[in-house]
This record gives structure tokens, sequence and C-alpha cells, in this order.
């Protein structure tokens, strides 16, 4: 009896001793194995996180190279009409904006249809439309004389021998040789002021509209408004470019701007709806008219080997500066409101305005000398001493 109490005794310290050990592994294995297990998921979340990156960088890329597509275009253009043909590539467009979003639920479907997520069905249009794109410009696309090189630029006689060596020029050596070269410059400057001021009043207006009670279908239909005011009107600002030149129509710009950016002001005071889309449709606008004046000055400057360097260089700055200018958006309308938005969105411009004068007083000091050098020297004469005179009148004391 007393030999069998001790068995027993023997198996309940030895029962014990399993029950402390599982007590103790049990613990450690969900320490080792569901850590392991959240890790992986954590992982693949930050691989699918990694891939959507990589995927979305690929379409900047992709955005890029159409953003360039109409500097390719004004290549085999003549110089009469490299504008217009600019902004029909830039009014192409339009179609896709405005088709893509309404593609959303179709994309969604087929996307189920197929075994992947909703939400990355539109891709799959994307993807479709590149492809093709890409046929067509294979099939369809043949360069003219000079292999992308203008008609006006191949009969120009080449400013350096052919066998020169060809030293290739990177995006700031393209910049610092802008900087250099006033049209350039001003080109440069107000293609990326005038991106900026319209991403920073738009990227905030749907905000202020949420703010004030608007429901996001509304949201919608003045977000839409100012796409149709970005690209509708391309051609016309194209033909009004060709016929009176870059530099009005860049001041036409500058004004709608302005005129946009003062009704976004009486926007932000409560003046409704219709303030607000008319200030959106007018920023549209603005940004149409600067941004294809802009270019086809840009794509008019003889910059030999610089030229392609600084049309990408250019097209970077400009997402940059939206980019920039679109995180910036955010606080300023956290701590100012949407005034604070629109006054730092009219703080952008000023750039532009500054060299935009400076181009004007230039103009006119060039066209003086034009007249002067082709009037007959009797009337050069003439001129030169009214000149005189004039000065002669400044420099005199009233007492004389």
């Amino acid at each position: 009896m007393f030999g069998s109490e001790r068995i027993d005794q023997r198996r309940r310290v030895f029962k014990t001793r399993d029950e402390n050990d599982c007590a103790i592994v049990l613990p450690t294995l969900a320490r080792d194995i569901f850590p392991r297990q959240k890790a992986q998921r954590l992982l693949d979340r930050g691989l699918h996180l990694v891939l959507l990156l990589l995927g979305l960088g690929l379409f900047g890329v992709a955005q890029a190279t159409n953003l360039q597509t109409r500097y390719a275009a004004s290549e085999l253009a003549p110089a009469a009409t490299r504008a217009r043909t600019m902004s029909i590539v830039v009014w192409v467009t339009t179609i896709g904006s405005v088709a893509g979003p309404n593609l959303t639920a179709a994309g969604a479907r087929l996307g189920v249809g197929v075994g992947v997520p909703a939400l990355a069905g539109p891709y799959l249009f994307s993807v479709a439309a590149f492809a093709l794109a890409g046929i067509v410009l294979s099939l369809c696309f043949r360069p003219g004389t000079g292999a992308g090189v203008g008609p006006e630029r191949a009969a120009a006689p080449a400013s350096v021998p052919s066998s020169a060596p060809v030293h290739p020029v990177g995006a700031a050596g393209a910049l610092r040789w802008a900087a250099r070269h006033p049209v350039a410059c001003f080109a440069v400057v107000l293609i990326t002021a005038a991106h900026a001021t319209m991403v920073m009043v738009m990227a905030m207006t749907p905000l202020h509209m949420h703010h004030d009670g608007e429901s996001l279908e509304v949201v919608g239909i003045v977000i839409s408004a100012h796409i149709l005011g970005m690209y509708a009107l391309s051609p016309v600002f194209g033909w009004l470019t060709d016929r009176y030149g870059g530099l009005h129509v860049v001041i036409g710009g500058i004004g709608i701007f302005a005129a946009a950016i003062a009704l976004g002001l009486v926007a932000a005071a409560g003046a409704g709806l219709g303030v607000t889309m008319a200030a959106l449709v007018l920023l549209g606008l603005g940004w149409s008219a600067s941004l294809i004046a802009s270019s086809a000055m840009l794509a008019g400057v003889d910059s030999g080997s610089v030229r392609v360097p600084l049309q990408g260089a250019t097209d970077a700055l400009m997402n940059y500066a939206g980019a920039a200018a679109a995180a910036v958006a955010g606080p300023v309308l956290a701590l100012g409101g949407f005034r604070a938005v629109n006054l730092v969105a009219l703080g952008l411009l000023v750039p532009a305005v500054v060299l935009a004068v400076v181009a004007v007083r230039r103009r006119g000091s060039d066209e003086e000398g034009e007249v002067h050098a082709a009037a007959p020297p009797e009337v050069a004469a003439y001129l030169d001493g009214a000149a005189a005179r004039a000065d002669a009148d400044r420099v005199r004391s009233p007492s004389d």
C-alpha cells in the first residue's frame, strides 16, 4: 500500500512537471510561431506596398513621357503652326481625362472577373491603353527629314562641323543654360510657377467645399469643370499663340490666373458654389494658356543639343514645384483657410510677373531698334535728333 502511494505520488510529480513544462513550452512556441506569422503578414504587406509604389513610379515615368509628346510633335511642325500642333496634343488628353474616371466601375467588374481585387481592375485598362499607344507609335510614326528635326531646323546651317564631338548635357546643365537666355528662362519660370499655382489651389478646393458641406458629387462636378478648363480650349490658345505671339498669350494667362485667385478669395468668404466653380474653371484656363504659350516659346529657342534635356528638365521642375505646392497647401489651409491658400498661390506667380514685365520692356526696346534700323537715313537722323533734344530737355534745370 505504501509502495503504491509512493508510485502515485511520483506520477503526480511527473504529471505536474509535465504540466509545468507545457506551461513554459507553449508560451515559448507562441512567441516563436505567432510573431513569425505576424511578421510574415507584415512582410507581405510591405512587399505589396513596394510593388504599388514601384507601379505608381512607372506611371509617373509614363506621364513624364506623355508630357514630352507636345515637344516631340512641335519638332516636325513649321514655326508658324508650332503652338497649334502642341495644343492639339494637349487637347487630345482631354478624352482620357474625362473617360478615365468613368471607367472605374467597369474596371472593378473586370478585375473581379479575372481574379484580381476590384480596386486593381481599372489598372487593366491602363495596361491596355499604354500597350495600344506603343503599338500605334511603332506602326504609324514616321519621322521627317532629320529624324525629328523640324523643317526650319533641318534647313538651317549647322553651327558646328558634323565631326565635332557631342557632349551630353544633364538637367542641371540645361537649366544653367536657360538661366543665361532670357526667353528660355522666362518660359521655364512661367511653366513652373503656373503649374505650382494651379496645383496649390486645385488640391485644396475639394477640402474647402467639403468644409462648406458640399457633397462628393458636387465636388466631382467642379473638378471636372476645372479639368475641362485645363484642356478643352487648348487649340484656341495654340492658335492665339501662333497668331499674336507667345508673350501676348502668356500675359493673358497670367491675367486669367489673377482673376481666378480673385474669385477664389471671394469664394473663401462664403460666396457660394457658383463662384468656386468659376474660380476653378478660370484656374484651368490660366494654366492652359500659360503652359501652351510658354512651351511654344521654349520649343522655339535655338538651343541646339540643350533643347531636349532642357525640355525634360523643365517638365521635371514643373512637377517638383507642383508636388511641393500640394504639400505646402495642406498646412496653409489648416492655418489660414482657403483665403490663405489663394494668397500664397498669388505669391507663386510673382517671379513670372516680374519676368513678363522685363520681357515686355525688352521687346519694346528691340522693336524701337528695329524701326530705327529700317528707317531711311533722313528719318533716322530725325529720330536721333528728337531723342537728343528729349534728353537735353530732361537734364535742363528749371532756371534755364
